[in-house]
């Protein structure tokens, strides 16, 4: 059987077909699934398989247009189009991860132990990352990956996530572009937020180093003293300090976790993500 994922007036669709191309009427309604989940801009981007066979459907869902705001989507149900009632609500998972911030699933990945796993971007404020999480098996967030459920990746500028994938090894990559180069992201899918493997990242912008950090935070590019002002992965300010020209940050007192560091330095302002 082949199965579709996407879209129609807003609508969540999900279709099957039989190998001949000639759609599975047996499935859902006359071979579509069909789901309003908000009142508007519901999408479905990916579709996977569990052992079990039963499917599950990932994309985001509309929370709201002033500002604009979505939220990740997940729903699963078996082969007969049917919704499973002991995932989520009633076989639907919807949750908005940053509060006044927007988190949208492209792929949605099921791991050999049946571990639901999904990547794709988030917005706070006017950067937009990437970033993944991990839901339960029955439906609810899986606080044990990252924080708060989720990892958001440490790229400098603006990007876009557009696929995932799990590895031999069990590690998930997720990728995305920063509108000029590929970016990819290897991750553990352990418990804590600074499990980021590996960053393949742009040689731009503010450099940083070590990163990960553990006390202290070297800096260069700049050559004016300045401001250094630090943002948690929900946009929550965290620290505020004054920075010597090429300089060190002292960041023993923050928790572990990925951050966003910007620095006013005379009339130029300077910006870079770093794990802790």
């Amino acid at each position: 059987m082949i199965y579709w994922s996407g879209y129609r007036n807003d609508i969540c669709c999900v279709a099957r077909y039989h190998a001949d191309g000639n759609i599975d009427t047996s499935f859902g309604d006359n071979g579509i699934l069909r789901l309003n989940l908000s009142q508007s801009h519901d999408f479905f981007v990916s579709i996977c398989q569990q052992s079990d066979g039963k499917l599950i459907a990932g994309g985001h869902y509309w929370i709201s247009d002033s500002p604009l705001q979505y939220g990740v989507a997940l729903v699963r149900f078996d082969d007969k189009g049917v919704l499973d009632p002991t995932f989520g609500d009633g076989g639907i998972f919807m949750h908005q991860y940053f509060e006044n911030g927007e988190s949208c699933c492209v792929d949605v990945e099921i791991a050999q132990d049946d571990q639901i796993f999904f990547g794709g971007w988030c917005q706070i404020g006017s950067q937009r990352d990437l970033f993944a999480g991990a839901v339960n098996n029955d439906g609810t967030v899986n606080t044990d990956f990252g924080e708060n459920g989720c990892t958001v990746i440490p790229f400098d500028g603006d990007h876009q996530a557009y696929d995932m994938d799990i590895d031999n090894d069990g590690k998930l990559i997720v990728m995305g572009h920063d509108y000029y180069n590929i970016l990819m992201a290897r991750l553990h899918t352990g418990v804590v937020v600074t499990d980021v493997d590996e960053i393949a990242q742009p040689e731009n912008g503010l450099h940083i180093y070590p990163n990960p950090a553990v006390d202290e935070l070297y800096i260069d590019d700049i050559q004016e003293d300045g401001t250094a002002t630090v943002y948690d992965a929900l946009g929550r300010k965290v620290m505020e300090t004054t920075v010597k020209a090429n300089g060190l940050l002292n960041v023993s007192d923050l928790s572990r976790g990925i951050y966003t560091i910007v620095i006013v330095s005379g009339n130029e302002t300077f910006n870079a993500k770093f794990v802790k």
